[in-house]
Formats: structure tokens, sequence, C-alpha cells
């Protein structure tokens, strides 16, 4: 089962600007080191720069961040 997992865009210069290409390269590598069938959606912001890059992960209950 592919678990699907939310970054903002690299259109968004605020989440860029505070590493979310960064998390996107790590959290790829990670799940290729492990083995984990993954997808990642570059989503849009929510807003909430304080958080960002705010991942999330789909899961049978909903996202989680």
């Amino acid at each position: 089962m592919t678990t699907r997992i939310f970054v903002p865009p690299p259109l968004d210069s605020a989440s860029i600007a505070l590493g979310a290409d960064d998390v996107v390269a790590a959290i790829a590598r990670e799940a290729d080191k492990r083995g984990l069938d993954i997808e990642i959606v570059r989503n849009g912001s929510r807003g909430l720069y304080w958080l960002e890059p705010m991942v999330e992960a789909e899961t049978p209950e909903g996202r989680i961040a």
C-alpha cells in the first residue's frame, strides 16, 4: 500500500525558504533506504507559516500533520 506524504509545493516561497525541498529530499532518501512505498504530493500551504514546512501523512483516519 502506498502512503501519501504531503509537503508544500516548490512554488511556495515561504515553505521553500523554510526548507520544504530539503524535507522532501530527506523523506525520499529515508523511504528508499527502508524500502517504503510512498508518494510525495506537493500540495498547497495551509498558511500556517510558523509551522512550515508542514508535512502531512494520509492515514485511514485522515491526514495527520
